[in-house]
């Protein structure tokens, strides 16, 4: 019995692998672009069904199974202990994936304990303006009001919005309009969940620089849909980002890191002949008392080497490794959550 289930997961596995591929790699010209999953399709229930959500990811095929993370309930797993949830959006999904928080709270001899139902309140492709009302709002409403212990939410949305919304013809009347649907949204959000725990500390999470190339047909079309912009100047869109997150930190409780540079810091940006630590880092300069300091080169993009490899055969675009992602979550523990632990 136990050999059938192997096999039948190992082929459950294989069938998700080959069906990613085909939805993200090579996509159908009939995809929708403005449907509510934009960046890979597929379930997250469906990975918790076989045992093995990992195999999503070819960069840790090898690391033991993280089924205990992704299965939990809502009960402690340690109830004396304070704890941070990840949600939202593709970058609440990868940290989660990698473990990167929870391996920089184990690093940092941290007090803190990473929430293991990070999955269950993450989405791919999830926009702000989708996210009050989803079943993971109301997870992460659910967990909140429940647990005590639930202290920090880490909250990564509005890149999304952005992505599908904006292009580079815009105008500035446009452009105004787009942030006030950001900004409002992104306040409703957060006063959602100051109105269930007024001690919740929020921590709002930016993104960093892109390797937006259009190598890979779903970018292309998505470069297309944006009118075909220059690196300088989605760089420029994500820097003026910044100022959305910023107005919202000046709440109480409230709070914002950015993460600009940091993949052109670490690994530079071979392809320009930007060789690794000839930046400035967000580490260095983006701190809690000024977290809208830019790192890294906002005339390039970051390395393709810099981002996800899937299944050998691409780079992802849009989203940084798992080395990165684990140096996203050290800068935001250093610079941030060490600052507001109680």
């Amino acid at each position: 019995m136990k050999t059938n289930k192997k096999f039948i997961q190992s082929l459950c596995a294989i069938l998700i692998v080959l069906n990613v591929q085909n939805t993200y790699a090579r996509p159908d010209s009939s995809t929708d672009l403005n449907a509510n999953t934009t960046e890979i399709i597929y379930d997250h229930e469906m990975l918790q069904a076989i045992n093995d959500p990992t195999i999503l990811d070819p960069e840790i095929l090898n690391t033991t199974s993280m089924q205990d993370d992704f299965s939990a309930d809502d009960t402690d797993h340690d109830p004396k202990r304070d704890k941070i949830l990840i949600a939202g959006d593709s970058w609440a999904v990868f940290p989660c994936l990698f473990r990167s928080l929870k391996k920089v709270l184990r690093d940092n001899k941290s007090s803190l304990i990473n929430d293991r139902r990070c999955l269950r309140t993450s989405k791919l492709g999830m926009r702000a303006d989708q996210w009050l009302g989803s079943v993971y709002d109301k997870r992460v409403s659910r967990f909140i009001a429940r647990n005590h212990r639930v202290k920090y939410l880490y909250l990564s949305l509005g890149g999304n919005d952005v992505q599908q919304i904006w292009n580079k013809n815009f105008t500035l009347e446009e452009q105004k309009n787009l942030a006030i649907h950001l900004t409002q949204t992104m306040q409703k959000i957060v006063s959602h969940y100051l109105k269930i725990n007024p001690d919740l500390k929020i921590i709002l999470s930016g993104y960093d620089f892109l390797a937006l190339t259009g190598k890979m047909k779903y970018y292309a079309k998505k470069l297309k849909e944006m009118k075909n912009p220059t690196t300088l100047e989605i760089n420029n869109l994500l820097i003026k980002s910044t100022s959305i997150f910023a107005h919202l930190r000046d709440q109480k409780n409230i709070f914002y890191i950015q993460h600009l540079g940091l993949a052109q810091y670490y690994d530079g940006v071979p392809e320009y002949g930007l060789a690794a630590g000839q930046t400035l880092s967000p580490d260095q300069i983006s701190t809690f008392e000024n977290p809208l300091q830019i790192g890294g080169n906002p005339n390039l993009p970051s390395s393709p080497g810099s981002m996800l490899s899937w299944f050998g055969f691409a780079r992802d675009e849009i989203h940084i490794s798992k080395k990165n992602y684990y140096r996203l979550m050290n800068h935001t523990y250093k610079n941030l959550i060490s600052r507001i632990i109680q």
